[in-house]
């Protein structure tokens, strides 16, 4: 059971990030001196400054900051991953709003293979996000901004559906294409068979 939460959890993530970032966006990982190091409630503030600088920024350059945040702290120096949207000159941008420590940026890529970055983000979190000592309560924060993914469920017989599914004409045409890694063929806890996999909308400008 415990390891069917951590794949759900994982997959959540993943159609978050797929619907909400594309290549040029950032993989951001801000850390603290040594000296700067807060308790949880002065994270909070920490980063509820952050963000707030960060949004005035994006909004006077006329581009929508979206975020996914995760915090790692537990037996290591507390220090916080987030996915966030891309703006010009993003790392004088960081640099100038973030004085608590050092920032480290990974560009992401247009092949929207989220998979292993979502296992990543959502690994440390799941001892310590439910704790009463935990800087945040949640296995991941985000921006009220982001798009949440279209979950469509279909009922058919068991013998219909292919083993290698494909994407209908119908999205075809919309530049919809198959995630062939995210195909699961299984039987759920009550003995239904059931498959899914995730399709993937490629638009020829990024979406801002």
């Amino acid at each position: 059971m415990a390891a069917a939460n951590e794949r759900r959890a994982a997959k959540k993530l993943k159609m978050l990030l797929i619907e909400n970032f594309d290549a040029g966006d950032w993989h951001l990982v801000l850390t603290y001196a040594k000296e700067k190091r807060p308790d949880a409630a002065g994270c909070r503030k920490v980063l509820r400054k952050f963000f707030e600088k960060c949004r005035r920024i994006y909004k006077a350059a006329r581009i929508e900051l979206r975020y996914v945040m995760v915090t790692e702290w537990e037996g290591k120096a507390i220090h916080h991953h987030i996915v966030i949207s891309d703006i010009p000159g993003i790392h004088h941008v960081l640099q100038d709003v973030w004085k608590e420590g050092g920032i480290h940026l990974t560009p992401l890529f247009q092949n929207h293979e989220f998979d292993a970055l979502a296992e990543y983000l959502t690994k440390e979190t799941k001892k310590t996000f439910h704790r009463s000592d935990s800087p945040m309560k949640q296995r991941w924060t985000c921006s009220r901004n982001l798009r949440r993914p279209e979950v469509h469920t279909e009922q058919v017989k068991a013998g219909s559906w292919r083993e290698e599914p494909s994407v209908p004409k119908s999205l075809e045409v919309q530049g919809y294409v198959l995630d062939k890694t995210s195909v699961v063929t299984d039987v759920d806890a009550m003995g239904y068979p059931f498959q899914e996999y995730t399709m993937v909308r490629y638009e020829k400008e990024r979406r801002r």
